[in-house]
């Protein structure tokens, strides 16, 4: 494993970020490392896109983080340059609620400035 390189975590986390990997890094220890899930994180339908060897694109492993947490089945070893989406409950995740917002304040008062937008 080559400890020091990146995975990435993003969703329905509660820090969506970058993490170095250590060895024996696991699907659950990335996510408490970055907050824990939201409430509107779906658990029992976490991503995992990885890189094939040698091969140009990614693989998508679906995972259960809900049976990971009750025991059910093991923890996933994640790999460098994994991406992990905890994806959310329903259509209108979070971010689309957000999205929403700023295209409607930018259509009625104009653009904010940049460092405002978050």
């Amino acid at each position: 494993m080559s400890e020091g390189a990146p995975i990435y975590l993003t969703g329905a986390v509660v820090t969506p970020r970058e993490l170095i990997l250590k060895d024996g890094m696991t699907l659950g220890r990335a996510i408490a490392m970055s907050g824990g899930v939201t409430r509107q994180a779906k658990i029992s339908d976490v991503h995992i896109y990885r890189q094939k060897d040698g091969k140009i694109g990614s693989e998508d492993m679906k995972v259960n983080y809900e049976a990971i947490k009750k025991g059910q089945q093991p923890d996933v070893l994640l790999q460098a340059l994994d991406i992990v989406e905890v994806r959310q409950i329903g259509t209108l995740a979070p971010r689309n609620w957000g999205d929403l917002f700023l295209n409607t304040i930018k259509g009625g008062i104009g653009v904010l400035p940049q460092r405002m937008i978050y």
